[in-house]
């Protein structure tokens, strides 16, 4: 193959895998968090950050995205500062709460950007591996893969990790290729950028360590080596993590503390998540990333790749080269060190198979390659347009559903056109835009959201900033019943709040119940939440309800929204 026609493969990869991440990058804006909660926080942590508020709300993810965030919120400042868009840092607040999809759709264009480099990283490492074909196969197999695409568009810290830590084994390769000790240095740098952005990204680490020179055989040379990398890993947390560099102990007292800290020792789990353990679990991850065909494909690659180095024979291609060798290790290493993490941790989720995806893709490109397949060009090509279209089919379906109407927008413009400003609603959830309709609010209702932040040890900032710079329109006095979502953060008190008598002393006259809510509590088998189930229960039975919106396959996407009247 030429030059120019792998150049203009690649070309037409990252384009198709760019438009697949960015199609419905402004899905839900300017509302937030219909993608996930987690947008909010990370956007949140990154104004706080930039307000001077360096000890983060809670310590369950590190900072780095957060840091890279706030200088192109910087930027944009500036930007609109010059053009006479905003005065000041009042005006930048009040779009931050009346308009923030410029804060949203930037943070998002980060994870597409991290996840389309991605695909580059897979072809630079396959083309170094081996050969120009097994870096195209491998950045077409990532180009399509479900749960890769659908989170590129989320700001999540995900995309962002495994952009580092791919960077890092490519920086690590090149340094074992060349010695350098700026590359040594470069390897622990991204390696530090990447358990900065997510704690698991230390797993990185065994990039540089694998491509040292002569490795461990030449004691003063791995020694120095060494010190490049840890150099630059410390220079990398202390950047991507302020707060650890000025205040060490204050922010290790904080991981001690935190939520994920807890699940590593299975002092809690997130509610509904009964389901994500086990062997199927696993099963369900790997097929809803890369369907069926792709997966026993990719394990068979790496049976493949574990018996080649049994052999010595790398991957079929007679005598293998030193850096081949370390290159399959890495991937493996890398791929199992993660499953190990995934395995033990107290919190599990589908989306935790991202940083597997390329190592499995770039293996899977290796397996097709080797010449154990002794393929013509276009039976290759045939062959991997099949392992992708499962995946590809999902890609496109989530693509054409977020391009259309939210059920939670619809939702909210049937309140406003239906229900008075003097009728009290209550929704089943706390204040996440994630679950429920978001309708203006009236300012009793935000201070009583404020006295409850306090309550749960927060600051209400945002609540504040919502008092200060009310949206236009009409505005409802609501409550939010209490959302366990932890086991240990069920008090009996709030969960008793699930009664339909109690609303109604309260003055409550219209219920919104969400199915991201309600399915987690049906799911769950926690007897602690049979009184929630049991409200449930009682308001089918004894209530109809007055609208329902639900999400039409390749047209709409969202959670069933049922609007009940409590006469």
């Amino acid at each position: 193959m030429t030059e120019r026609k792998a150049y203009l493969l690649l070309c037409f990869i990252l384009m198709a895998g760019f438009a697949l991440r960015v199609i419905s990058i402004s899905y839900g804006l300017p509302r937030t968090g219909y993608f996930s909660s987690d947008e909010i926080d990370v956007v949140a942590r990154t104004l706080s950050l930039a307000a001077g508020e360096l000890k983060p709300h809670h310590f369950s993810k590190p900072a780095f995205m957060n840091v890279l965030l706030l200088f192109i919120y910087g930027a944009i400042f500036l930007f609109y500062r010059i053009f006479g868009i905003i005065k000041g840092v009042a005006d930048f607040e009040r779009l931050f709460i009346q308009n923030p999809t410029v804060f949203y759709f930037t943070a998002r264009l980060l994870s597409v950007a991290s996840a389309t480099a991605t695909i580059y990283l897979c072809y630079r490492l396959g083309r170094k591996f081996r050969d120009v074909k097994t870096g195209l196969i491998a950045a077409f197999l990532l180009t399509f893969c479900y749960t890769t695409v659908s989170l590129a568009h989320v700001a999540k810290e995900d995309s962002l990790l495994v952009f580092l830590a791919y960077a890092t084994l490519l920086a690590s390769f090149r340094a074992g290729e060349t010695g350098k000790a700026g590359l040594y240095f470069l390897s622990g740098l991204l390696v530090g950028f990447a358990t900065a952005t997510k704690y698991n990204g230390f797993i990185a680490i065994i990039f540089p360590i694998l491509f040292m020179p002569h490795c461990f055989k030449e004691k003063a040379r791995t020694f120095k080596t060494l010190l490049y990398v840890l150099s630059g890993l410390l220079a990398g947390i202390c950047i991507g993590i302020p707060y650890l560099a000025i205040h060490p102990f204050g922010f290790i007292h904080g991981i001690l503390t935190s939520t994920i800290f807890r699940q590593l020792k299975w002092e809690t789990f997130m509610l509904g998540s009964e389901t994500n353990y086990g062997l199927r679990f696993f099963v369900n991850m790997f097929v809803l990333e890369m369907g069926w065909i792709f997966a026993l494909v990719a394990c068979a690659s790496v049976l493949f790749a574990l018996a080649s180095i049994y052999k010595g024979y790398g991957l079929g291609r007679g005598k293998p080269r030193n850096h081949d060798f370390r290159m399959l290790i890495a991937l493996l290493l890398f791929l199992f060190l993660n499953l190990f993490s995934i395995k033990f941790s107290g919190h599990r989720d589908l989306h935790y198979i991202l940083p597997l995806t390329p190592a499995l893709a770039l293996l899977t490109a290796c397996f097709l390659t080797s010449d154990f397949f002794r393929w013509r060009g276009a039976i290759t090509v045939f062959a991997c347009i099949i392992l992708v279209i499962s995946p590809f089919y999902r890609a496109l379906k989530f693509d054409a559903e977020t391009t259309g109407e939210d059920t939670r927008i619809t939702a909210a413009r049937w309140i406003t056109e239906h229900i008075p400003t003097s009728g009290k609603i209550a929704f089943d959830t706390e204040f996440y835009y994630q679950y429920h309709p978001s309708v203006n609010l009236s300012r009793e209702t935000i201070e009583g959201l404020i006295s409850y932040a306090k309550i749960k040890g927060g600051s209400g900032r945002f609540f504040s900033l919502m008092a200060k710079y009310p949206h236009p329109g009409p505005s409802y006095s609501a409550t939010f019943l209490p959302m366990p979502n932890w086991k240990d953060k069920l008090f009996p008190e709030e969960i008793m709040e699930y009664s339909v008598e109690r609303l109604k002393e309260k003055g409550v006259g219209w219920l919104i119940c969400s199915s991201y809510y309600y399915d987690r509590v049906q799911r769950n088998t926690w007897q602690g939440l049979q009184p929630i189930r049991d409200f449930y229960k009682k308001v089918n039975r004894e209530l109809a309800p007055v609208a329902k919106f639900e999400p039409v396959p390749w047209r709409s996407a969202g959670p069933t929204i049922l609007i009940f009247q409590l006469k």
